[in-house]
């Protein structure tokens, strides 16, 4: 494993030992407090988002396969630009490629929505502002990843991590309806538009970060610096094993399911928008809940099995999705997803404690480079190959797939030996 990274200043080291940490004592970090807020409205805006894309783009061609072509264009120039992304992150300022990359998003997301407000909205416009958010994320994610433990004590990360969770997770239930009902109300426009506005709240909550410079020299060719982040991870089993795994389940199960539930819920159980924004409103108290577990008691031991049962319940949800009938286990899927989606903040901790700080951008950014390098196949793939096979076929073999890849990695040493 790693060296731990070092933290700006210390804590008392038996604050997590006496009692469970406050959820909220990471916000007495004034830098993060700022990170936290601007960025919890930026993720209210893609909830919003997210929920009328696939709508959206299905209500202009009435094609799954054109909600599977505006996802993997987002997902193309992300990977990328995902390794320049990381290099910039651990050269230069993060709290920089922060604010310029939520800039930039609010702009391209604002053109959309004007598109949308005077009717030329099309399926190539959305491709495009999804190309856009794609090469803009390939920069924000290793620079957001790698900025938290920069203004976090150590002891609190899991619960800042943990936080973030919580936060996104209300936010996922609050999010999905609320662009039901902009959509409802002002259609695509104001939902693009309203995705815009907190994209520069976010940007300007980050200009008033202040974190000192950064220590590292950069080297002069870039090359030597990739290959450094790349032997890193090579060398760190537990890191490679559990991006290898995720490239698999993104794959067949993970991206499948983004392209097929708004065509399960739409075809075959004639179901309207606000279902779906439902089923990720589930998803965020369930997220919620599990989140503040971790939050009040982070697990100190045993971190690796835990992290990949919380994963495993992912593949059970999708797995469920499929078997559905009605809506009933869609929404019991919808629960075993959250708890899935706050596994993450257990990774995220493991990263930054484990990963040292001038390596921390290059190896997130490899982590999401190899997590989703197949996603646009995914994606492509699944809306194609809804056309000549039944959606909750694909998404039973992709649920089981999944689970039996967490089982067999949560049982490995690597993985076992996790803390």
């Amino acid at each position: 494993m790693g060296a731990a990274t070092p933290m700006p200043e210390a804590a008392p080291e038996t604050t997590s030992a006496r009692r469970p940490l406050s959820l909220l004592s990471p916000l007495g970090q004034r830098d993060f407090a700022l990170l936290w807020v601007g960025q919890s409205v930026s993720r209210l805006g893609d909830s919003a988002y997210g929920t009328v894309l696939a709508w959206t783009v299905l209500s202009i061609s009435n094609s799954p396969a054109a909600i599977g072509y505006v996802l993997t264009a987002s997902s193309i120039p992300q990977l990328v630009l995902l390794l320049a992304g990381g290099l910039i992150g651990d050269r230069f300022s993060r709290r920089a490629v922060i604010l310029v990359s939520d800039s930039l998003s609010g702009l391209a997301v604002a053109a959309v929505a004007v598109l949308a407000a005077t009717g030329h909205l099309t399926v190539p416009a959305l491709v495009v502002l999804a190309a856009a958010f794609g090469a803009v994320s390939a920069f924000f994610l290793p620079a957001y990843g790698a900025l938290i433990p920069e203004i976090v004590p150590e002891d609190r990360l899991q619960t800042a991590n943990s936080l973030g969770g919580v936060s996104g997770s209300a936010i996922q239930i609050v999010g999905p309806s609320l662009g039901a009902l902009i959509y409802a109300w002002g259609r695509a426009g104001a939902a693009f538009g309203f995705d815009a506005l907190t994209f520069f709240v976010a940007a300007v909550a980050s200009f008033y970060i202040r974190i000192p410079p950064k220590p590292y020299e950069p080297r002069g060719s870039v090359w030597p610096d990739i290959k450094a982040g790349w032997g890193y991870v090579r060398r760190t089993t537990w890191v490679w094993l559990s991006i290898s795994i995720a490239t698999v389940f993104q794959t067949v199960a993970g991206a499948p399911l983004f392209v097929l539930l708004p065509l399960i819920l739409r075809r075959h159980l004639h179901l309207g928008v606000e279902y779906l924004g439902l089923t990720f409103t589930i998803a965020g108290v369930s997220a919620i809940i599990a989140n503040l577990l971790l939050a009040q008691f982070p697990p100190q031991h045993r971190r690796g099995p835990i992290l990949y049962a919380g994963w495993g319940f992912l593949g059970v949800a999708i797995l469920l999705m499929g078997l559905a009938q009605s809506y009933a286990l869609i929404a019991i899927g919808g629960a075993l997803l959250g708890v899935g989606f706050a596994a993450e903040s257990i990774w995220s901790s493991l990263l930054q404690q484990h990963i040292p700080a001038e390596y921390l951008s290059r190896v997130v950014s490899l982590d999401i480079l190899g997590s989703f390098a197949l996603q646009p196949l995914g994606l492509a793939g699944a809306g194609v190959l809804a056309s000549v096979v039944d959606p909750s076929t694909i998404l039973i073999v992709g649920g089981a797939a999944g689970v039996t890849l967490f089982l067999i990695g949560g049982l490995s040493t690597p993985i076992r030996t996790l803390d």
